[in-house]
């Protein structure tokens, strides 16, 4: 998989505040409440070198994520094997940033920590 990166590019802001309102819309429309919808990653840190793809975090409560959320989730494999190798990426980013096994084990083992199997 070839991975392409660009400078920073100050419309990502402005694209992103598009895609939170209708992502917004479309939770509201749908009745699922959500606390917030963050731009995360490297896009969304000013003149840093990034992929150009934006990433969102929708964070809800525990209470809505329920059987339908699941399932909806096991539908779209693209979307989790897609994570999932991000997932590996990041590992080894660490491992050359100095960090050892255990400490991205720890670290991959908080992040997991309270999410709901699928």
């Amino acid at each position: 998989m070839e991975i392409i990166f660009s400078g920073w590019n100050p419309q990502w802001r402005a694209q992103f505040r598009a895609i939170q309102a209708d992502l917004g819309g479309g939770l509201k429309k749908n009745r699922v409440s959500y606390l917030t919808i963050e731009h995360v990653g490297s896009t969304s840190i000013a003149h840093l070198v990034a992929k150009p793809m934006l990433d969102i975090l929708i964070v809800v409560a525990d209470a809505d994520f329920n059987d339908s959320h699941r399932e909806r989730l096991k539908e779209n494999q693209r979307i989790m094997q897609y994570s999932m190798a991000k997932n590996e990426i990041v590992r080894k980013v660490l491992k050359k940033a100095g960090w050892t096994h255990a400490e991205v084990d720890e670290k991959e083992g908080r992040e997991k920590k309270g999410y709901p199997e699928i």
